[in-house]
């Protein structure tokens, strides 16, 4: 008897769910995970189409990428709130290994490929490359390397979402102006981005109807949220169905290794620094070490689809706590979004053009001056950035 019921509590630890769902209650908390899994998962459908293009993938891939690891997360995650899915910094990331490694392969087949080829072997990389980072991820949990977290502190988090943040908001300002820039990889990146950003203001190339609607969206955005505070929610069309589970290529994985190690650790650090300061600000507590486990199982089993790697939003996950969310529960309803808009909306719904729009607003901050991605309504002296 003392065996099985160690075996049990073995389960419910590696297997969270089993603990809380027992005890769910329904009359507190599922109107409030409805509320907030239904609004993530409107924010969830422009986000994924976006970043798409940071990785070089079609926006269905995008709506892919957040509608699993959601799921999976759900089963094996310790944090109530955070959002997992498409993340701006891990797809430009796993774009910049996608575009070497497909240029790569690509060029060793010589120019008879078609552009449905190309886009297979694209697919294939970031699978492997989520393969890759999943195994890694689950070797963490097995080492006990959690131990390394508690070297974060408050500060190194939010000094980290503040990096993470001018990261993204860079990446989005060609899309603003409508300028296609080169991709720069490596130490002074963003330097580099600027500096093309600049010389195609000054060579007059910028989309003049591109930054016109940029504009126009971000006023619009700007009197939503302070004013009419509505969801909002772009469209396209979605001519892929929906894919069936396929092992990825596992002789890609010592082509991308070294990407899939920076890419699995700035996965975890952004999850656990999220869960800590939601599971703070809301009085529970998250399992470190499980997170590990819970974003490996997430990245390998969503390798067998054609997503990318995933990891938590700051943005959605700031919202998901806004909008009232109390388990995660919450990522059934978010995920009943996504498939909507896959099987029924989606081939119903009209091209858009590619408009990122970023609100940039700020408070008094000491000792310095910053950027954030989103509303961090987490300390008095927090920044926003509303994307």
């Amino acid at each position: 008897m003392k065996t099985k019921s160690n075996s049990s509590e073995t389960w419910k630890k590696f297997i969270p769910i089993t603990k809380w769902l027992p005890s769910y209650s329904v009359k507190e908390n599922l109107i409030n995970d409805i509320i907030g899994g239904i609004t993530v998962g409107i924010l969830h459908v422009p986000q994924g189409m976006a970043y798409a293009s940071l990785v070089g993938l079609k926006p269905v891939y995008g709506l892919y990428t957040s509608l699993f690891p959601s799921l999976i997360y759900m089963l094996f995650g310790t944090s109530r709130h955070v959002s997992l899915g498409v993340f701006a910094v891990v797809s430009l990331m796993s774009g910049s290994c996608n575009l070497r490694v497909t240029q790569e392969i690509v060029s060793s087949y010589g120019s008879n490929l078609t552009k449905t080829e190309i886009e297979e072997i694209s697919v294939n990389v970031v699978k492997s490359l989520g393969l890759a980072i999943g195994l890694i991820q689950i070797l963490l949990f097995l080492l006990k390397a959690n131990y390394l977290i508690s070297y974060l502190s408050d500060q190194i988090i939010l000094g980290f979402t503040t990096g993470a943040a001018v990261h993204v908001f860079t990446a989005q300002l060609n899309k603003i102006i409508g300028v296609a820039l080169p991709r720069h990889t490596g130490i002074g990146k963003l330097f580099y981005i600027y500096q093309d950003l600049i010389n195609s203001i000054l060579d007059d190339k910028v989309n003049k109807t591109t930054l016109a609607m940029s504009l126009v969206a971000i006023a619009v955005l700007y009197i939503a949220k302070y004013h009419l505070t509505p969801a909002l929610c772009a469209k396209t069309r979605i001519p892929i169905p929906f894919p069936s589970p396929a092992l990825p290529d596992v002789t890609l994985i010592q082509k991308i290794f070294n990407d899939a190690i920076a890419i699995a650790v700035v996965s975890v650090v952004v999850t656990v620094s999220m869960g800590k300061v939601m599971a703070k600000k809301n009085g529970y507590t998250i399992d470190v070490r499980q997170e590990f486990l819970a974003l490996g199982m997430v990245t390998s089993a969503c390798s067998m689809f054609p997503c990318w790697p995933a990891s938590t939003a700051l943005a959605r996950t700031i919202i998901n706590e806004n909008a009232g969310t109390k388990t995660q529960l919450s990522a059934i309803f978010s995920a009943s979004v996504l498939t909507l808009v896959l099987f029924f909306i989606g081939p119903l719904l009209e091209h858009l053009p590619t408009v990122c729009t970023i609100i940039l607003s700020t408070e008094r901050c000491k000792p310095a001056p910053c950027f954030a991605l989103i509303s961090l309504n987490l300390t008095p002296n927090a920044y926003k950035i509303l994307c």
